[in-house]
């Protein structure tokens, strides 16, 4: 287990990611995708537990690898919104994703530490 201490700005990017998450594992299922949708609850149930704490938390590695491959699920919807010339949005996503990374290099650099 790693203690991060979450900004603020990292909490919400958190909450946010789990929103953007959530809503395609249910498009997912409505098209009949199981064992990826399970995956991707799987990772909403890491970014809500983690986007709800306060200040210092502990973060596990499976629990930081769900941080990081939701950074790159989500690097996919922001590509995708930019092409369809949804900059603004695209912007907003991005700053989630930047958000996100800095959990991930936090643990990894604590990691690389011991």
């Amino acid at each position: 287990m790693f203690e991060v201490t979450l900004t603020e700005e990292q909490g919400r990017a958190l909450k946010d990611a789990a929103a953007l998450l959530r809503a395609q594992a249910e498009g997912l299922q409505k098209t009949g995708s199981s064992n990826t949708v399970a995956a991707l609850e799987g990772y909403v149930a890491t970014l809500e537990t983690l986007g709800a704490a306060q200040g210092s938390v502990s973060v596990s590695a499976e629990q930081c690898t769900h941080v990081e491959k939701t950074e790159h699920i989500l690097e996919g919807v922001r590509d995708g919104l930019f092409n369809a010339d949804f900059e603004s949005r695209a912007k907003e996503v991005g700053h989630t994703i930047r958000n996100l990374d800095e959990i991930v290099t936090n643990v990894n650099t604590q990691a690389s530490q011991r």
